[in-house]
C-alpha cells in the first residue's frame, strides 16, 4: 500500500460498502492494518498517512483497535509523537494514539513505557514556548511536513493525556 493517502481511503471506502452488501466476504481491516503498521517505521511521509489511517481504521472499528494494538502500533505512534510540533506526523499519532487509548488499560501501559508522557509535555505548551523543541531534523525534502495548526496540536496532546490516563492510576501518577 504505497499509494496516496486519499486513493487508500477510497479503496477501504469501496471495499467496507463491497463487503456491506453482501457480494463478497473478508475483513477489509485485517487486511489493512499489518500494512499501515508496518508504514510507521517507513520514511516520514508514509508513517504520517499510515497514522492518520489507522486514526480512521481504529475509530471505525473496535476489531481493527485491538489488531491494531496486537501488532505493535503504540511504540511506534509514541516514537512518532517524538518528531515535535513541528511535524504533522506528531498530529497524525497524537489522534491514533487518543482512539486506542481510550478505556484500554494495556495500551495506556503499553504508552506509558514506551515514554509518552515526557513527550506530551512540549506538545502542551503554548506554541512560541515549545518553539524550540521538537525535530532537529532540517525542514525541506521530499519527506518534509506541513507544520501543523499549534492549537489544534495542543488540543490533540490534551485530549490524548487525556485518554491515556482515564482510569488508569498508575499513569495518572506518572503523568
Amino acid at each position: 500500500i504505497a499509494g496516496s493517502g486519499q486513493s487508500l481511503n477510497a479503496l477501504l471506502g469501496f471495499l467496507r460498502l463491497v463487503v456491506g452488501n453482501g457480494f463478497i466476504s473478508f475483513d477489509v481491516d485485517a487486511i489493512t492494518a499489518p500494512h499501515l503498521v508496518a508504514q510507521l517505521q517507513q520514511g516520514n511521509k508514509l508513517a504520517r498517512r499510515a497514522a492518520l489511517l489507522l486514526d480512521c481504521l481504529a475509530l471505525d472499528s473496535p476489531a481493527a483497535r485491538t489488531q491494531i494494538v496486537k501488532l505493535g502500533a503504540v511504540p511506534r505512534l509514541v516514537k512518532m509523537c517524538r518528531g515535535g510540533p513541528k511535524d504533522l506526523g506528531t498530529l497524525n499519532a497524537l489522534g491514533a494514539l487518543e482512539v486506542l487509548a481510550h478505556g484500554a488499560t494495556t495500551v495506556q501501559d503499553e504508552a506509558r513505557e514506551a515514554g509518552i508522557f515526557p513527550t506530551l509535555v512540549p506538545l502542551l505548551r503554548p506554541a512560541d514556548a515549545a518553539a524550540g523543541e521538537g525535530s532537529s531534523k532540517p525542514a525541506g525534502g521530499k519527506d518534509a511536513s506541513p507544520a501543523p495548526d499549534p492549537n489544534e496540536l495542543r488540543i490533540n496532546a490534551a485530549l490524548c493525556l487525556c485518554a491515556l490516563v482515564q482510569g488508569n492510576q498508575v499513569s495518572r501518577e506518572a503523568a
